[in-house]
């Protein structure tokens, strides 16, 4: 059943087994799989069907520190949540991702990571990403570099794609059909409130044409990285610091990963290179990556990371790509598209054109090479907009060898970067957030002794070599950290320390007996992975942990 709550008046009291706080991929997996066990449940998601500016004008904050993007810009408020405007990319974290590094401070997950691969199969298929196969070897894929020798370095890692699947749009009928299942739309959460000594909740006070409480037996806080430790400290007219903070850790830890391009790799013309998509036997989108051996991190105390050759920077006109040139003139005519791509990645900062020059220079890039985009941007054009499975991005063949480097490194977690409560307040009187994301010293580090490493490699084994964009690689590194990704992770952390965690190991609240947070605010650290595929796993972790608590 779906209520828009905006509408119906939804009387004074709601009763259910399990009551789930946002509908993005967590709180749809998890209602999803306990309304198959039976359980009765009430998804209460903030938003409408759509997103809309002024349902999105609730995530207004101020962003502070080393990564100023608008609040609101990056997320959404709207069944389905973010998975509305993801790009698809599900990897699994790997093995070492969950272990305590000395040389990564505050590393280390109270589980293996066995006790979630277990469910990545089940999570790949809610993301419609295909089997749980991420050899290319296995799956006969094409060598990234012909005669590349996997040794420290592999180039047999896959990323899988999903269609990207919005899981409102997706799930939405299952939703409205099970009868186990009641979704809430415009129903945002205005307070949590407690009972017995303030260590359970008793309710959740959900405002939307008339204000609810709605009574569970337990409760489940999904609504993502920023929001979660935002409904935690807004709680706070029983407990002045807030639910969960105690020990002052929700809102600590914000991180992302470190991303970016500040390097080429230059390998022999004469080698054939695949850095482009290919499909495995169910027709999805898979990619070969560069990784970096678990045992050659420990051996180097690097941190976990992922490396793909990218396509040149589209917004720099000097690669004389026409079909890279039309998709900057696109990108650049809808602003709404655009305001979502740091400008690092669309090449703006590179040069000091005025904007009309530069679209001058990119018009006669498509007029120059117009045979090349008569005959490649239709098939891409179909494959991204109109086929239900989209081809992640467009990555041209490059005669001369060179590809610029794109990674993706793990943040080392630090409690010096958070998210609090600003002094302003939403239309429901809900205080704002204000974000101060910070990096160190040691992810600056951490971003060039990864590069060096790869060049090492690449020139030991006569593959290649890495060469810097600029003569400051270092400053490239410093003002990427400033745009960041849009992943918000870490800030009611995993732990076993009530001190340093906001959840324990079953992601239940420290000294709460039944609230627990599904999002990937509960990652200790963040990996070399996008984080949609391991939200999906935790989400159908929680349902087994929940289903067994309810019955015992």
């Amino acid at each position: 059943m779906i209520i828009d709550a905006a509408e119906n008046a939804l009387g004074e009291k709601l009763d259910c087994d399990v009551a789930i706080v946002g509908s993005g991929a967590a709180g749809i997996t998890l209602g999803l799989a306990l309304a198959k066990q039976g359980i009765s449940v009430v998804i209460a998601e903030a938003g409408g069907i759509k997103n809309n500016a002024q349902s999105q004008s609730f995530f207004t904050g101020e962003a502070e520190g080393q990564r100023p993007v608008p609040l609101e810009i990056l997320r959404q408020r709207c069944l389905g949540g973010t998975t509305t405007a993801w790009g698809g990319r599900c990897i699994p974290f790997d093995p070492i991702d969950f272990s305590r590094r000395s040389w990564i401070a505050h590393s280390g997950w109270p589980i293996d990571y066995d006790e979630l691969a277990r469910f990545y199969p089940d999570a790949l298929r809610i993301c419609q990403a295909g089997q749980p196969e991420f050899s290319a070897e296995t799956l006969g894929i094409p060598e990234l570099v012909a005669g590349f020798e996997d040794g420290d370095v592999t180039s047999d890692n896959l990323e899988r794609w999903s269609l990207p699947l919005d899981f409102g749009r997706e799930y939405r009928a299952e939703l409205k059909q099970n009868p186990s299942i009641r979704l809430l739309l415009n129903a945002p959460c205005v307070d949590i409130r407690l009972r017995d000594g303030y260590r359970q909740v008793e309710s959740i006070v959900l405002q939307g044409k008339d204000r609810t409480r709605l009574h569970a037996r337990c409760y489940c806080l999904c609504a993502g990285g920023l929001e979660v430790p935002r409904l935690l400290l807004a709680a706070n007219s029983q407990i002045p610091r807030g639910i969960g903070n105690d020990h002052d850790v929700v809102g600590r830890y914000y991180m992302g990963h470190l991303c970016g391009i500040i390097a080429q790799a230059s390998f022999d013309p004469q080698r054939r290179i695949a850095p482009g998509y290919h499909r495995d036997h169910d027709g999805v989108y898979v990619r070969r990556r560069f990784s970096i051996t678990e045992e050659a991190q420990r051996r180097e105390s690097l941190p976990n990371m992922a490396a793909l050759l990218h396509h040149p920077m589209i917004g720099n006109p000097s690669h004389g790509n026409g079909v890279l040139s039309l998709m900057f003139l696109a990108i650049y005519f809808f602003r709404s598209v655009r305001a979502r791509i740091p400008p690092c990645f669309l090449g703006l900062e590179q040069g000091s054109d005025s904007e009309t020059r530069l679209f001058m220079l990119h018009v006669a890039n498509v007029f120059k090479d117009l045979p090349n985009v008569m005959t490649r941007f239709p098939g891409f054009a179909i494959n991204r907009l109109l086929a239900k499975r989209r081809i992640p991005s467009f990555v041209p063949p490059n005669r001369s060898g060179r590809f610029p480097i794109y990674y993706h490194i793990e943040q080392t977690p630090n409690p010096r970067s958070r998210v609090r409560l600003a002094a302003s307040v939403d239309e429901l009187g809900i205080p704002r957030l204000k974000t101060e994301f910070r990096t160190t010293q040691g992810d600056l580090e951490a971003v060039m002794r990864v590069h060096e490493f790869l060049g090492n490699y690449f020139s030991r084994t006569a593959v290649g070599k890495i060469e810097y964009l600029s003569a400051s690689p270092e400053q490239d590194v410093l003002a990427q950290f400033d745009m960041g990704d849009a992943h918000y992770l870490g800030t009611t952390r995993m732990g076993i320390d009530p001190a340093e965690s906001v959840v324990d190991a079953q992601c239940r609240v420290h000294g709460y007996d039944n609230l627990f947070i599904v999002s990937s605010s509960v990652f200790p650290t963040s990996a070399q992975a996008n984080p949609t595929l391991t939200i999906v796993a935790l989400a159908l972790r929680a349902a087994e942990l929940i289903d067994d608590r309810l019955r015992s």
